[in-house]
């Protein structure tokens, strides 16, 4: 008799083992997945985007579709305090901006205000450029672009931070 209990709590222990693998198969192979929000998917990209643009600095490489040799006019952004700043070719710069997804809106630019001799003409196009606003903006390789109405407008290219 003692037997026969025995070899029944063997076969019951057994199904429960086969019944708990067969969920456990079952999890592994048909995982119940958790929906993201999109909102969340967005702000998480656009955090990444951030802390990528943050922690690097920026060289102007191409203003309204032409190219930008020599200027070394460069650009750094904190995301903290939503502000940016940088070297023009003669007069250091800084302001704010805003961004909502791929959105981003300068206020006034403020510069020093140096004589400037050579090229001073693209140093105030850039200033004029990022003070007239509105801007979709992304990430692609090693530069941070700036678009109006779907067109280029501002390139920068990725350099080490100073």
């Amino acid at each position: 008799m003692k037997n026969k209990n025995i070899f029944k709590t063997i076969i019951f222990v057994c199904l429960i083992g086969i019944v708990y693998n067969s969920f456990s198969i079952n999890e592994h192979f048909c995982p119940k997945k958790k929906k993201k929000k999109a909102s969340t998917e967005v702000v998480n990209n656009q955090n990444n985007y951030w802390t990528y643009i943050e922690k690097n600095n920026w060289q102007l490489i191409q203003l309204d579709g032409k190219s930008i040799e020599n200027a070394n006019i460069t650009i750094q952004f904190n995301i903290k305090d939503q502000n940016c700043g940088g070297m023009g070719i003669c007069n250091r710069f800084s302001g704010n901006y805003k961004t909502q997804n791929d959105q981003i809106t300068f206020g006034p630019i403020m510069s020093t205000k140096m004589a400037c001799l050579h090229n001073s003409k693209i140093e105030s196009d850039f200033f004029n450029t990022l003070s007239e606003g509105n801007f979709t903006f992304d990430v692609a390789d090693q530069t941070l672009n700036f678009y109006r109405n779907q067109k280029l407008v501002v390139m920068f290219g990725l350099t080490m931070k100073e």
